[in-house]
């Protein structure tokens, strides 16, 4: 499948039903959410150069990412939206050749842009920006206010990265399967701004999912579904733990030798 066929699939397909299941979850009340999908290039029947609207200053320069071409929500836009249509919330960045501006696409020849990037775009591009220094094959990044992991870094015992893991492998032995690391904990940090983007970076690079402490979760993978199975399969595993709470008993936990087994197993 050449790569302007490829955007135009996920576009049409893949982003809005991401979108539909973060709304349908309650990870994506009003406005919260984004998403970004670094491409190689933008098909041609799709754009013009006279469709882009340019000249957007970044805080800073990305180094790496010169020309790099992103898919991404837009700031204020609603995932209930984008999933009746990417053209409802989603459009494409170009950098320029120093990554320190960008230009704007829309994601339809008939569209014209009127919005800009999420807010958290700082967050995403230093994220894409580690994946292609570190040579990662990943290059989807979706978060979302995953309503589980919130309510678990609301008590205190679990705002600590090691507790916080523990509970999460012991609730579901999957866990350890597609996150043999766990999950990175950020504590509360300012959205938006450089020092999350740092934060959320440094725990990337050891980790496929990260955990805004008291907001919501971030996770990459090589497309948008991956990285959402990442946030999901968490939320499972948050959900039992409360499930066995609110029943009135304490969750056992899944054996620990057999935890140490399936860990050293998967683990790299």
């Amino acid at each position: 499948m050449s790569a302007g066929s490829d955007i135009i699939a996920q576009l049409s397909s893949s982003i809005p039903e991401i979108a539909r299941f973060l709304w349908e979850k309650g990870w994506a009340e009003a406005n919260a959410g984004n998403m970004s999908i670094r491409i190689d290039e933008l098909p041609q029947t799709y754009h013009s150069a006279e469709s882009a609207v340019a000249g957007y200053e970044l805080p800073k320069a990305y180094p790496g990412l010169e020309d790099a071409i992103f898919v991404l929500t837009g700031a204020g836009k609603r995932m209930r939206q984008i999933a009746q249509s990417s053209q409802n919330g989603m459009l494409i960045i170009q950098l320029n050749e120093k990554a320190g501006r960008y230009k704007i696409f829309p994601v339809s020849v008939d569209q014209e842009v009127d919005f800009k990037p999420t807010s958290e775009l700082p967050t995403h591009l230093a994220v894409h920006q580690m994946m292609v220094k570190h040579g990662m094959p990943e290059r989807a990044i979706v978060h979302a206010h995953v309503t589980e992991l919130i309510a678990l870094t609301h008590i205190e015992e679990y705002t600590g990265e090691e507790n916080l893991n523990n509970l999460l492998w012991s609730m579901h032995p999957e866990i350890p399967m597609m996150l043999p690391h766990g999950a990175g904990l950020v504590p509360s940090i300012m959205p938006g701004t450089e020092e999350i983007a740092h934060a959320t970076v440094e725990k990337f690079k050891s980790h496929k999912a990260v955990i805004w402490e008291k907001h919501g979760g971030f996770a990459i993978g090589n497309d948008v579904q991956e990285a959402f199975d990442r946030l999901d399969i968490l939320a499972k595993a948050a959900s039992i733990y409360f499930t066995c709470k609110s029943s009135g008993n304490t969750a056992q936990g899944v054996d620990s030798d057999l935890m140490r087994k399936i860990k050293t197993k998967f683990q790299p």
